[in-house]
């Protein structure tokens, strides 16, 4: 990876989409400012180049397909589709975010290929997925659940924190009683947990605001079927928007059953706004000490958890800013743009690198 005419692509499912793609975008905005050619590659976009968010996207029109027994060919066809359109566009390195595993593997001679791990495994790192990491030339990872899972398994990673990208809104009062929950409409998020919990607060005066692309159409009908009159679906909200519904609400609620390094947890900690998160390694090692996680996929402990912080922030709303100075403060060390440099440093030749 030291071609001084070095071009990368930014292999996404989808863009604009969900977390992952944000934070190719943030890489993609971040090695264009260097001079290197970047560009988002989009798989399942529309065939042909164009600029989505002042960049360049080149959409390939393939529907994405992940390793199966039964359908070892549609795998292999797809994965030739692939490489012949990277081959294409004249890339020479490729940063894989969708979780491919074999890329790396059926890579020609001379394409180097990244692979970031954005979500946290444990049972899928199979003898086979960890022989075929090894042949890519950097493995990457948000989330330090995975990096020491990785560490265990003696496959060599680099942690990477995320890159925050904070638009502040309006000062404006908090909403009390009025929480978020901001998450693209799949059924990992476990947004039905959400939805049931709420739907026993309704008599209470708790609300909840949802904000997401859908993604799973079937989902979004039975979530839309079972909830109450205080559960208010929005869809996809731009990221100011997003970031003014973070600053207003009275705390986010992030029910996923799998993460990596949550964008909207660590935007919420930068925006000094109460978490109220699942109880999964991912989460826990972004939230460390909070008192306001619960059990996954348990909707009556997350009606706990939402009745304990409203109980806490009008007993303890000292107690209740000191946590959220301690996490904004970790966000402002750990979590903006010297990730992306180093990251950088990592991918394009020194010379380029150290000029900035």
């Amino acid at each position: 990876m030291t071609s001084s005419q070095q071009s990368i692509a930014l292999l996404v499912t989808r863009f604009p989409y969900g977390g992952a793609e944000v934070q190719a975008a943030h890489l993609a905005r971040r090695l264009i400012e260097l001079g290197v050619s970047a560009k988002i590659v989009a798989i399942a976009n529309p065939k042909g180049e164009t600029e989505i968010d002042g960049l360049p996207v080149r959409g390939l029109g393939l529907v994405p397909c992940a390793f199966g027994t039964k359908r070892l060919l549609r795998f292999a066809g797809y994965n030739r589709r692939l490489l012949l359109e990277l081959k294409k566009g004249g890339f020479d390195t490729v940063i894989s975010f969708p979780q491919n595993y074999f890329l790396g593997w059926l890579a020609p001679k001379g394409l180097n290929t990244v692979l970031s791990i954005r979500i946290f495994y444990p049972n899928v790192l199979s003898p086979l997925r960890r022989w075929l990491l090894q042949h890519y030339d950097l493995v990457l990872t948000n989330n330090l659940p995975q990096y020491s899972l990785l560490n265990a398994l003696n496959i060599e990673a680099e942690y990477v924190n995320n890159s925050v990208d904070i638009h502040r809104a309006v000062e404006a009062p908090r909403l009390e009683k009025t929480f978020l929950l901001v998450a693209n409409i799949k059924r990992r998020k476990n947004i039905d947990v959400a939805v049931e919990a709420f739907n026993r607060l309704e008599d209470r005066g708790y609300k909840i605001q949802i904000v997401g692309e859908v993604e799973d159409d079937g989902y979004m009908k039975e979530l839309r079927s079972a909830a109450h009159d205080n559960i208010e679906f929005l869809g996809r909200l731009s990221k100011e928007d997003v970031h003014e519904l973070i600053q207003r609400c009275d705390a986010l609620i992030h029910p996923t059953e799998r993460e990596g390094a949550a964008n909207v947890i660590l935007e919420a900690m930068a925006l000094h706004t109460p978490v109220i998160a699942s109880r999964i390694p991912e989460n826990v090692a972004l939230l460390e000490n909070s008192n306001h996680l619960f059990t996954l996929k348990d909707s009556e402990d997350l009606e706990r958890a939402v009745v304990r912080f409203v109980e806490l922030r009008e007993a303890a709303p000292d107690q209740l800013y000191a946590e959220q100075s301690f996490l904004a403060e970790k966000v402002r060390l750990f979590y903006h743009e010297e990730s992306l440099d180093r990251l950088v440093k990592m991918l394009v030749p020194k010379s380029v690198a150290n000029d900035q």
